[in-house]
Formats: C-alpha cells, structure tokens, sequence
C-alpha cells in the first residue's frame, strides 16, 4: 500500500507503528527492501550496508512506537525488514532487538535478513532469545555472523 504515497518520513513510520494499535487484524507487515521509505536503503550485498553514503533504516521512530505499545493488545505475528540496512547506532539497535523480541510483543515471525546487523545487534538478537516464548522463525541470513555470534546462538 505504498505505492502511491511517495517516501515516508520518520514521523510516517511511527505512524504506521503507532497504527497498529487499532488494526487487530493486521497480522504481518512486510517492509522488504522498502524503497518508499526515505530514511531507508537497502543494504549492499556483500558489505553488509558499510560504505554506502545511504544512512540506512533509523529505528528510533520504531522503537518510539513500540514503547507505546505496553499493556495494548498487539495482534501483529511477522515481522519484515529484510534488505534494510540498519543504520541507528548499537545504543539504539540493541534496545529495538530487546523490545522487538519481547515475549509480550508475541511476534512469532522476525527478519533482520540482509539488514547489515553489526555483531552487537546479533549479540542482543542471541541474548533476547533467551527470554522469548512466542517467537517460532528469525531470519537472520545475510548478516555477518561472527564466531562470537554463533556460539552465542547455540546457547
């Protein structure tokens, strides 16, 4: 449903966040290699985002939402931003990964696919994990996934 809107702004994605409080029915969002949203790019392929003069996906209008969303109903299952390239520093990626991987949030499907995750968004991606009950399918294909990641995954 974005074909026609143009580019949207931090303050169109918080509000699309934000819109999910009242769409109990709205069971997947699928933000793929999002090209309408200005803030976002797809990550390259085979450098995992770095060197791009892109600035990535900005995950603080998300998170901003999110924070909202305690003790509200949230009917949203999957989750997608594969081929976005995470741009926010580690200070904001970890706590979006936290919140994100939240058992109360009840996602059951998340991709970071391609998202040019740096190891300490994978770190906290394995650590959240630990934690989460609802979550069935996390795709985290195409990132770097260092020694230290995996075996933090295996745990």
């Amino acid at each position: 449903f974005f074909q026609d809107i143009g580019s949207l702004d931090e303050t169109m994605v918080e509000k699309l966040f934000n819109s999910l409080k009242n769409s109990p029915n709205v069971k997947v969002l699928d933000l793929r290699n999002s090209r309408y949203l200005e803030t976002w790019h797809k990550a390259s392929p085979g450098r995992g985002g770095r060197g791009s003069s892109n600035p990535g996906l900005s995950v603080e209008p998300i998170l901003a939402s999110l924070e909202s969303f305690e003790g509200s109903q949230y009917s949203l299952k999957t989750l997608d931003f594969g081929g976005n390239a995470m741009a926010s520093s580690t200070s904001m990626v970890c706590p979006f990964v936290t919140k994100l991987l939240s058992s109360s949030l009840g996602l059951e499907r998340l991709s970071f696919r391609g998202c040019a995750l740096a190891e300490e968004g994978l770190l906290s991606v394995a650590k959240e994990l630990e934690n989460n009950s609802s979550l069935t399918f996390l795709d985290l294909s195409h990132n770097v996934i260092t020694k230290q990641v995996m075996q933090q995954l295996a745990k």
